[in-house]
């Protein structure tokens, strides 16, 4: 079992479980967490996901209910699924050896900052930045979420993804490097 640093609502429970995308709703009287399409979301626009397994369930029971709010909570959990306009995917740069983390047009990077981990969730729907409020760190979206501005110093953890047979949205594994705050004995790229 991995140390806690290095887990996250998106790392596999068992070799080749589902891990599906999933937009929070919000609601009290209905499913707290819903399955995301490609076609659900605008051409550059950004969706804050969550890791929701079919087997946490529904939130109708406690144990349900419990799980869903630990995934809501989830420090390491939330994921900022962003949607490139067609005419900007030539200007996309993808890091090395990830180079298949995306599908098609759809990038997920982490919403936690890897400079001290305040959540890296403003996004700039025209410049491509995401901006994080608390120490003014900006990342590019077009160039695998580098930091182009501010104390951060690595580029946010991208989560690889793809789609299910039924279309919806799935992670295609678990980040490859710890997300959030670097580590003293990590290389800065």
């Amino acid at each position: 079992m991995k140390a806690e640093l290095w887990t996250s609502g998106w790392t596999p429970r068992y070799k080749g479980e589902t891990i599906y995308l999933a937009r929070a709703t919000g609601l009290h009287d209905g499913p707290p967490f819903i399955k995301l399409r490609p076609e659900d979301m605008d051409a550059g626009g950004m969706e804050t996901v969550f890791p929701w397994r079919e087997s946490d369930g529904d939130g109708t029971t406690v144990e349900s209910h419990e799980k869903l709010q630990a995934i809501a909570m989830g420090i390491r959990n939330p994921v900022m699924l962003i949607r490139i306009k067609p005419s900007d995917l030539g200007k996309m740069v993808k890091r090395q050896g990830q180079e298949s983390f995306n599908f098609g047009e759809f990038f997920a990077y982490t919403k936690v900052c890897s400079h001290l981990g305040c959540p890296a969730s403003l996004y700039e729907q025209q410049t491509y930045r995401i901006l994080c409020p608390c120490h003014q760190s900006q990342f590019d979206a077009l160039h695998f979420a580098k930091p182009i501005f501010g104390p951060a110093a690595r580029a946010l953890a991208q989560l690889p993804i793809t789609i299910d047979s039924n279309g919806y949205f799935v992670a295609n594994g678990d980040f490859v490097e710890p997300v959030g705050p670097a580590f003293w004995e990590r290389t800065t790229s």
